[in-house]
């Protein structure tokens, strides 16, 4: 999944993806971006295979989806939540990772709280996450990688984005201007 996102972004430039068979370090992400930035073409992806399965596992619990429109999370809340799918865990790890390689070689403005906090289905996530990254060194990129991964998981969800070049392309590099004019016509 990770060869396709990182594919639509950069087309004829992706990065090289490192699996390792071993288990991460302790306090070590179970994969992610390896960004070198005095030489980003040198960059890569790396995935420690060991454990990966329970990692999922693990956080299949916490694969919420929480930028449903209103209605639909008033009823989640009352019931039970709506989880990601597995196709959805795989595509919003990938975003995330993916974003952080746009937000590094791109230099993109990062999306924050007031822009997010416009669209109303993502007024919830953004309190939360706003108070989640605050008092991090690297919050405002993490923010903005945490943003994407979700809003493309929810977006796959209700079948608005499709798991192609130019969909997948079109969400990672899209502006503000962009996601505000996105949700307006919805």
């Amino acid at each position: 999944m990770i060869r396709l996102v990182d594919t639509a972004a950069f087309p004829g430039q992706p990065l090289k993806v490192v699996v390792v068979d071993t288990l991460p370090g302790s306090g070590e992400p179970q994969f992610g971006l390896g960004y070198i930035p005095e030489h980003p073409d040198q960059s890569f992806y790396f995935i420690f295979k060991k454990g990966l399965e329970q990692y999922f596992a693990a956080g299949k619990d916490f694969s919420i989806h929480t930028m449903l429109e209103m209605e639909a999370l008033a009823r989640a809340f009352e019931s039970k939540a709506v989880y990601q799918t597995e196709e959805e865990i795989l595509l919003a790890a990938s975003i995330h990772e993916v974003r952080h390689r746009v937000q590094f070689t791109c230099k993109v403005p990062l999306f924050d709280g007031k822009i997010t906090s416009q669209v109303l289905r993502c007024q919830y996530w953004t309190e939360v996450q706003a108070r989640h990254y605050q008092s991090d060194s690297k919050g405002a990129y993490e923010f903005d990688a945490k943003f994407f991964e979700q809003y493309g998981a929810q977006e796959l969800r209700q079948k608005r984005l499709l798991l192609n070049a130019e969909d997948l392309g079109k969400l990672l590099h899209m502006t503000a201007e962009q996601f505000l004019e996105r949700e307006r016509k919805m």
